[in-house]
């Protein structure tokens, strides 16, 4: 087979596996594509920035894009959270045709999963060469329980960091244009979609640049080629540009994370065993939820984390090539810094309290006493974990004839399929005489801005964050986005999710 046909074979195999996987498990939310998934505030509050958002685009309104409706008189008050720009640009060809914001951010949510697997599986199959134990690395990665339980559209777009892995990857192999490309269109999307992701995915891609530089001695100048020092000019002119109305915002409101608020956020280790009650095969496990359980359901599953010792097994006794256990071992380093961060400012070791790594992070690095949940970090160690079984496989298949690993990848993966399955719930049920409200009242030609009570969280006019970090008053936002026709009214009430 030539090389090019080959290249589509296996592409092909990733989306078709993509496609199918992405069904399965998303099934619920395509048989109520036009409900929204949940009236929680975050999900709620991310409907209404997508519907502002699009707007600006339609409008080409470059100008006022940090602007919204929501808290008035606040300018520019789409700086005070994540303001999903990255989702709405994903999203907008599906707006344009059917003229459903909820529609369109859903269908934004299913291409998340789909590309999330088919990024890893690709990152996989460049590193291993296995299609079939490519297929059970973004099995692992994109559908095991804690993936499917975030349901926030900044939590979702995961898409972003197996693509920057695979493109640092190839450029580590061979500069290019091309990769450099995919390069900054990945991290330019993953920053204007989720600003946890983005710092998350810059710290690990470059340690994971360095690491892998250093175990195979590439040299330095290799990066200091036209085409990437052109591409990481461009990241950085387009970064500065899109967080600097931000930075305008952590200033003017002080937005700030203590270490004692960054520590309630942050891993434990029973944190690992804490399953998310959608879970349908180890939901019933789950019996309390701890304080902010979601940041603290860890849990991936059972099989993932056997596949991984096996395959760590394997290295111990020196199964796998010297450049293959290379490999796996920058995997494993990445990993383990990665779960090491996860745990937030502080490690506990019986009662004592050692400042960890991530307090270096939050003292000496920008943006970082911004965020809140250093827990996300996690999420590399599972991409980690995701690749390293992808080795294993890849050295076990070898000893195998071509039917008897097929039979294996399917049994596994009917077993993984239905260990990962999950519960999304019934779809939220709107109040038809809320929405007729609010119709009436986008109709009256006096009326400017609507006053929502009770204000939620004690909110203080001019400083949403005065009494709490979290206003959470989306569900108003959502009804005001579903019962006009038109931009709307401005509105009093909000919800902010500073980082």
């Amino acid at each position: 087979m030539k090389q090019s046909a080959h290249h589509t074979y296996i592409l092909g195999i990733g989306i078709f596996a993509a496609m199918g996987l992405t069904v399965w498990f998303l099934y619920p939310i395509l048989l109520h594509f036009t409900a929204p998934i949940h009236l929680q505030d975050d999900v709620a509050y991310g409907y209404f920035l997508f519907d502002t958002n699009v707007r600006h685009i339609i409008e080409a309104d470059w100008g006022h894009i940090f602007e919204s409706r929501m808290f008035y008189p606040i300018a520019r008050s789409m700086t005070l959270g994540n303001n999903l720009l990255g989702q709405a640009v994903m999203g907008f060809p599906v707006y344009v045709l059917t003229q459903n914001s909820i529609l369109a951010a859903n269908a934004v949510m299913v291409m998340d999963y789909f590309l999330t697997f088919l990024f890893t599986y690709l990152l996989a199959y460049t590193l291993t060469g296995s299609w079939q134990g490519s297929i059970v690395a973004g099995l692992v990665f994109s559908f095991n329980p804690y993936m499917l339980s975030r349901q926030h559209q900044e939590l979702i777009v995961f898409e972003w960091i197996p693509l920057l892995f695979l493109a640092a990857e190839k450029l580590i192999r061979k500069v290019s244009w091309q990769w450099v490309v995919v390069g900054v269109v990945a991290y330019v999307f993953c920053l204007i979609s989720s600003f946890y992701y983005a710092y998350i995915a810059f710290l690990s891609v470059a340690l994971y640049i360095l690491v892998r530089c250093v175990c195979d001695g590439v040299p330095v100048k290799r990066f200091l080629r036209p085409a990437i020092v052109l591409g990481v000019i461009f990241v950085f002119v387009v970064s500065v540009l899109y967080l600097w109305p931000f930075v305008q915002a952590k200033r003017q409101y002080a937005v700030q994370r203590s270490v004692a608020v960054t520590a309630q956020y942050s891993a434990n280790i029973r944190d690992f065993f804490t399953v998310d009650p959608g879970s349908t095969t180890w939901g019933p496990m789950f019996r309390v939820r701890p304080t902010n359980w979601y940041e603290h359901a860890l849990f991936i599953g059972v099989t993932g984390p056997i596949l991984f010792c096996v395959t760590v097994f394997l290295v111990w006794y020196k199964k796998f090539s010297r450049r293959d256990r290379k490999q796996i071992g920058v995997w494993l380093i990445l990993g383990a810094v990665s779960l090491l961060i996860s745990f937030g400012p502080y490690v506990s070791i019986g009662s004592v309290r050692v400042p960890s790594l991530y307090m270096l992070l939050y003292r000496f690095v920008p943006f970082t006493d911004a965020l809140r949940s250093p827990a996300r970090f996690f999420l590399i160690t599972i991409l980690a974990l995701s690749i390293v079984i992808s080795y294993g496989w890849s050295r076990v298949e070898r000893r195998f004839s071509r039917i008897f690993r097929l039979v294996c990848l399917v049994c596994l993966g009917v077993f993984l399929v239905f260990e990962y399955r999950y519960d999304f719930g019934p779809p939220a049920r709107l109040d038809p005489a809320v929405i007729s409200l609010y119709r009436q009242i986008d109709t009256l030609p006096n009326v400017q801005v609507i006053l929502e009570l009770p204000m939620g969280n004690g909110y203080t006019f001019g400083n949403p964050f005065v009494n709490r970090d979290h206003m959470e008053d989306a569900v108003y936002l959502l009804y005001a986005l579903l019962s006009s026709q038109t931009p709307g009214k401005r509105v009093s009430c909000g919800h902010t999710a500073p980082v």
